[in-house]
């Protein structure tokens, strides 16, 4: 088809967005992408080609290794694999700390925190806050977390009443990683930062 084409072997300067619904071709037009870049890469740097689920990135490594792409050349890997290679290679990541995908990992340790201390917001709200604003934004600080917008959060709150969520969701992040799990949003984070100051 022209449009496929076109994104096969058009010479782009920068990133290229490609839309449009399912069964239309994106993934087709892709790896034929891979495999022309990949015939014509004389630079001896690996094309990366990553994906965000898991089912479809085994079935494209099988895919691309059956058109003759192979690794260390080609290397087809879902973004979480990806955020993980580089918090290893980076010292933000060890063998033993697993990322988690959702806050369920994390429930348990929120709700024997709340058992501890006496808080004026219930679970659900600080679940919501570490998710919602500290997470989504990538806050590392109280400074980082007063500066972040908290716009759909519903409950407006002051700079006096933010420092005091952040002392109970700096101890939630700090009892996390002591049980040796971080979530993947802050690893995407964590990798991010890393790579725009080096």
């Amino acid at each position: 088809h022209p449009s496929q084409r076109s994104i096969v072997d058009g010479n782009f300067k920068g990133p290229v967005k490609v839309t449009g619904g399912a069964g239309t071709g994106k993934t087709v037009a892709a790896m034929h992408r891979l495999r022309r870049l990949a015939k014509e890469n004389v630079s001896g740097r690996p094309i990366l080609f990553t994906t965000f689920t898991r089912a479809l990135t085994s079935n494209l490594e099988k895919q691309a290794k059956s058109w003759g792409m192979v690794a260390p050349d080609v290397q087809v890997m879902h973004l979480d694999g990806v955020a993980r290679q580089l918090g290893k290679k980076f010292g933000i990541l060890d063998d033993q700390v697993k990322t988690e995908f959702s806050g369920d990992f994390y429930h348990g340790i929120l709700e024997d925190l709340l058992d501890e201390i006496v808080f004026p917001y219930d679970e659900d709200f600080l679940r919501r806050e570490f998710e919602d604003v500290v997470l989504f934004h990538g806050a590392v600080s109280l400074q980082e977390y007063l500066r972040v917008p908290r716009a759909g959060r519903g409950k407006p709150l002051t700079r006096r009443r933010r420092t005091e969520v952040w002392g109970v969701l700096d101890q939630l992040m700090d009892r996390i990683a002591k049980a040796g799990k971080m979530h993947r949003l802050d690893l995407f984070h964590r990798v991010s930062r890393h790579l725009k100051k080096n």
